[in-house]
């Protein structure tokens, strides 16, 4: 008496939508896979953002207190003694406010460079959890 009652088309049938369930469940996880790599990749650019933003402040912070400085230099040289030392605040805190906005306009630029989670990536991981939980 035969216990295996599938015919051979029905055995092959059902070897075949084990394999492409098998094929559907390796693809997410690759997906899943590559979304981490490429959120890893977008935190490393946030990362980097941030330091050029927080050194553009900062750069910017140095050159905002020498143009102040050159502010007190302008206002005693009008007072009476024609000093020039102001000027030469107004020149080095110029120049490094130039840089620190030069950074931090990189900063801004940079972080609009980001995006999380991984636009392409996310849309195939949705698409492989639809095809998986849709009802057959």
């Amino acid at each position: 008496m035969a216990t295996d009652l599938q015919t051979p088309d029905q055995q092959s049938l059902t070897t075949l939508a084990a394999g492409i369930a098998k094929d559907a469940q390796e693809l997410l996880t690759q997906h899943l896979t590559l979304l981490k790599v490429e959120a890893r990749e977008e935190m490393r650019k946030i990362s980097d953002a941030a330091i050029a933003l927080l050194t553009g402040m900062a750069v910017a912070l140095v050159g905002a207190i020498l143009l102040g400085f050159m502010l007190v230099y302008l206002l005693h040289a009008w007072a009476g003694r024609p000093d020039y030392l102001w000027a030469w605040f107004g020149v080095v805190g110029g120049v490094v406010a130039g840089i620190g906005g030069g950074l931090l306009a990189g900063g801004i630029i940079a972080f609009r460079n980001v995006h999380l989670p991984p636009p392409q990536t996310a849309e195939a991981v949705k698409e492989d959890l639809e095809w998986q939980t849709r009802p057959r």
